[in-house]
């Protein structure tokens, strides 16, 4: 620091200390019109923007996921703490999870491995080859067998050590948001390989204002979705450790 800067540092300091009461009264001047305008203001730290708006990689996600239409989902892992992911104990919590969690309005399956379907043993003949595990009475050495190195189910509904096992809550998509971003993306993409006409700008900020307030308050779902999910997690603490994923769980952390 330069001796100018000390010495205007200290002349500052002995002004505030001659005047504490004057500096209080400036300092609430300039902070009332603040204080009046926080509750207005809102931190937007929901899980798309915590990607970059208006970047081609970002754009481009989109454009894949308008042509894949990948369902909303969220994660749950379930670890026993005595290691028995097969024993009817876990089985019974993974039912109960799935059933709780199943009942919020905009969950369209919740999947596990009770729902896995597994090859029957000896079908006759008009029956199903295939039942989910629930439909089965088998017991744990007969379903960690099955389950063992099983090109699909490891590593997606139960892991390889056979420790933890997964349910994947999957939702509805709200079909007002689905048709303003079937308008939206379009718009997005044609950006990245030309300037966008003033009407095609004009329209593309209308769409994404009214996107923008419906996401908001599908948000605030989403928050509520996830404390019934938590609660839901919170009654199993004891006997497991749980676990809970996906992005939009990730924004809920951030807000």
């Amino acid at each position: 620091m330069t001796p100018l800067a000390e010495d205007l540092g200290a002349r500052a300091g002995r002004a505030i200390a001659a005047r504490p009461k004057t500096v209080l009264a400036l300092f609430l001047v300039f902070a009332a019109p603040l204080a009046w305008r926080a509750p207005r203001m809102r931190v937007d730290a929901t899980p798309d923007t915590l990607l970059t708006k208006g970047d081609a990689h970002y754009i481009r996600t989109l454009v894949v996921d308008r042509r894949f239409s990948p369902r909303e989902f969220l994660l749950v892992a379930y670890r026993p703490r005595d290691g028995a992911v097969f024993s009817e104990q876990t089985r019974g919590a993974l039912r109960d999870i799935a059933a709780r969690v199943g009942r919020l309005e905009r969950v369209e399956s919740v999947r596990s491995l009770l729902d896995a379907p597994l090859l029957a043993r000896s079908p006759k003949p008009g029956e199903p080859t295939h039942y989910a595990v629930r439909e089965l009475d088998l017991g744990p050495e007969e379903l960690r067998k099955a389950f063992s190195g099983h090109p699909i189910y490891e590593d997606l509904l139960i892991n390889k050590g056979q420790t933890a096992a997964a349910l994947q809550v999957s939702f509805k998509k709200d079909p007002v948001l689905d048709r303003l971003y079937g308008r939206i993306v379009p718009l997005q993409e044609a950006s990245l390989s030309r300037k966008l006409s003033e009407t095609e700008g004009t329209e593309l900020e209308r769409l994404e204002e009214e996107a923008g307030e419906l996401e908001r308050r599908l948000d605030e779902v989403r928050n509520e979705e996830i404390r019934v999910v938590r609660a839901a997690l919170a009654e199993h603490e004891k006997k497991a450790e749980v676990y809970l994923g996906g992005l939009h769980a990730l924004g809920f952390q951030l807000i």
